[in-house]
């Protein structure tokens, strides 16, 4: 958050926010314990601010580039490294994913570990190729465009949606 966010919303806003997320932390935090649940499974990383009030064992799982959490924010990065280590295991999707979280976070380092994505590649794209969505949709034979993603800034579908745009007035 832009600091002039916050000095368009006066003095005390920042304060005021940042005791709100703590308060939210804690909320969420009693939560969960009053489940006494075996293991808590963190499939975005979300409950990291909630760690450590946390009393069941934690996974966390990391879907990206570890280096561009955060924007890359050195300080912001360390400090969820800090975070990571509270976990019982950070589960990353390749080897690639865990030299750079060991890169950016040896403080977590032990808890690191490799669960590969268990989408079969190979198999996807020789399919793909096999199938003709024409013989069953002639509407398509002029092309289309298929995208699969959440609808969130990270994913920038506003992006994707002008590039479409430049290809269909170019003709590229």
């Amino acid at each position: 958050v832009s600091q002039s966010r916050y000095r368009c919303k006066g003095v005390f806003y920042k304060p005021l926010d940042s005791f709100g997320v703590l308060a939210m932390q804690s909320i969420i935090a009693k939560s969960i314990n009053a489940l006494k649940p075996d293991i808590v499974y963190d499939y975005d990383s979300s409950l990291q601010k909630s760690i450590n009030l946390i009393e069941s064992p934690a996974v966390a799982f990391i879907h990206f580039s570890p280096k561009r959490i955060r924007g890359g924010n050195k300080s912001r990065l360390k400090r969820m490294g800090k975070r990571l280590a509270s976990y019982k295991h950070v589960v990353l999707l390749c080897n690639e994913m865990k030299a750079e979280a060991l890169e950016i976070w040896s403080v977590a380092e032990s808890k690191f570990i490799v669960i590969p994505n268990p989408i079969n590649h190979i198999e996807i794209i020789s399919n793909s190729i096999a199938f003709d969505p024409t013989s069953s949709h002639p509407q398509l034979n002029n092309g289309y465009i298929v995208n699969v993603a959440r609808l969130t800034g990270q994913k920038d579908q506003g992006t994707l949606l002008k590039a479409f745009k430049e290809a269909i007035v170019t003709g590229k």
